[in-house]
């Protein structure tokens, strides 16, 4: 990450910290992160040098202004008038991550032959939370290909029990 879009997060994340919003701001990123990961668009728009700022202060008011907070909104207006809209994806997934750092959260992959039910995947969670010294959130993603078993990946840990995984390593061992 480059160190405007951590500078930007940094503030953001001081700004909710003075105003006790740290918990409440980290969900409304999460959920806007969600919402232009799933509208490439609203991306493109927000960065393109064809838009004029008011443009893009008008489409932020539209969006989101019945649903965040007044600081949320005025920040990223901040955002736009810096003209660093092209990074406003980037400074809200870091923002996330100062979040996450700051409860001792940690945010993985679960990759799994077909979709896991809520008690498995608290189960995944509790025991990698003991491993990895802090509370790890799993989300769970479908991979057919797998077989059986589960992939989790966190950082730059892997912890991989799927079925194709372990037939690998049989075939390994066999051409040794």
């Amino acid at each position: 990450m480059a160190q405007l879009e951590i500078n930007y997060a940094l503030a953001m994340k001081d700004i909710s910290l003075e105003k006790d919003a740290l918990k409440d701001n980290q969900i409304i990123v999460k959920d806007i992160i969600k919402l232009i990961e799933e509208n490439e668009d609203f991306e493109k728009i927000l960065s393109s040098s064809f838009i004029i700022k008011e443009e893009k202060h008008s489409i932020i008011d539209k969006v989101f202004s019945s649903s965040i907070n007044k600081d949320l909104l005025s920040f990223f207006h901040v955002i736009i008038e810096n003209n660093r809209a092209n990074l406003f994806l980037s400074i809200l997934k870091e923002f996330n991550s100062l979040c996450n750092e700051y409860y001792g959260v940690v945010e993985g992959l679960c990759y799994s032959a077909f979709l896991l039910d809520k008690k498995q995947i608290e189960k995944l969670e509790k025991t990698l939370s003991i491993k990895e010294g802090k509370t790890v959130v799993l989300k769970n993603k479908v991979n057919p290909s797998l077989i059986g078993g589960v992939k989790i990946v966190i950082n730059d840990h892997v912890y991989d029990s799927t079925v194709v995984n372990k037939i690998d390593n049989i075939k390994k061992n066999l051409l040794a």
